[in-house]
């Protein structure tokens, strides 16, 4: 006889599943700077015979994130590698059972391990201002107008109005545009690339970074749920 499980419990996965979709949803923005960082190292070291010292860093930093950030998600979705030829013979229950003590026996003794030898890079990042850094660059990709983020929703609100009343300064809009580009952009490289030697590390309250890294994540979620705002504006 099937068990049914209780309300609160079917509840609890649901949404834990919701939140694990619309997290992976924000975690493949990390394509952006994986792609950009490769295609911009490539024209640079052979066509202009220019290679960068960043490109393979943010590369590095990039995929490693999407792929620890992105697990759970191929987990939800059973994408992970396995021996399918030995896991399509066995039951739901068996593979709940596998799944459960293998999870329990090696991944979360690994995860506790890598926790504890990186408590102290993380200590680092936080007196260097890694979360105002990242914050910060999401404040600036969105004053670009790169797509998933509310700024790109703002200027391309922006450009149709200008369409449907005079069509020039929506060229004269787009080119802004890609100017900003530039500039943002290099203010991002300065953040992040510029030695630590050459500039100096303000004092910021306790709550700033949490702040910020509130409003930056809103950014992105705007960017990627607009019809929320919208459905509140236009009720």
């Amino acid at each position: 006889m099937a068990v049914t499980p209780p309300p609160a419990y079917l509840a609890t996965i649901r949404g834990i599943d919701k939140f694990t979709e619309y997290t992976a949803y924000v975690f493949c923005l990390l394509n952006i700077p994986l792609i950009a960082s490769n295609t911009y190292e490539v024209i640079s070291r052979y066509v202009f015979n220019e290679p960068t010292e960043w490109a393979l860093d943010v590369t590095t930093q990039s995929f490693g994130s999407m792929f620890m950030l992105g697990a759970s998600y191929a987990l939800m979705k059973g994408a992970h590698v396995r021996t399918d030829m030995l896991w399509e013979k066995f039951s739901d229950r068996k593979k709940g059972a596998i799944d459960a003590i293998a999870y329990v026996i090696f991944f979360m003794p690994t995860m506790l391990v890598l926790v504890y030898i990186s408590y102290d890079d993380f200590l680092y990042s936080m007196d260097i201002g890694a979360i105002v850094a990242a914050s910060l660059a999401i404040f600036f990709l969105s004053l670009a107008g790169i797509p998933l983020t509310g700024g790109f929703l703002a200027k391309l609100f922006m450009i149709k109005a200008a369409l449907s009343y005079q069509p020039w300064l929506a060229i004269v809009a787009v080119v802004m545009a890609v100017v900003s580009v530039f500039y943002y952009f290099r203010v991002i490289q300065a953040m992040y690339f510029r030695s630590a030697d050459q500039v100096t590390q303000p004092e910021f309250p306790k709550a700033f970074p949490a702040l910020l890294l509130i409003t930056a994540l809103l950014v992105v979620l705007l960017g990627i749920f607009p019809e929320a705002l919208l459905g509140l504006l236009y009720f």
